[in-house]
């Protein structure tokens, strides 16, 4: 597996991974892809996601709008994490 990626049943973008020797590549574009055909089959209007700084031109790329920076805390670090959309309306 050199990557994965799932979407939660409101449209959240909760994991993209592409592992780190296969990184770009357009694997984690041809899942994001993939996760906005499954969304849009499924009616889902947008999907959201929080990217990390790593992650972030990735979904800039893909057409995501940046919303606001977040800090979140896993395991008892902290982060700073972006809330982004994409909206699948006109």
């Amino acid at each position: 597996v050199v990557g994965f990626a799932d979407i939660t049943d409101d449209g959240e973008l909760d994991h993209l991974y592409v592992d780190s020797r296969y990184q770009r590549r357009g694997i984690g574009a041809a899942l994001l892809k993939t996760c906005e055909e499954y969304s849009k089959n499924r009616g889902l209007k947008r999907l959201y996601t929080y990217a990390s700084a790593l992650a972030e031109p990735l979904f800039l790329k893909a057409g995501y709008v940046k919303k606001e920076d977040v800090r979140v805390a896993v395991r008892g670090a902290e982060f700073v994490v972006a809330y982004m959309e994409k909206s699948f309306v006109a």
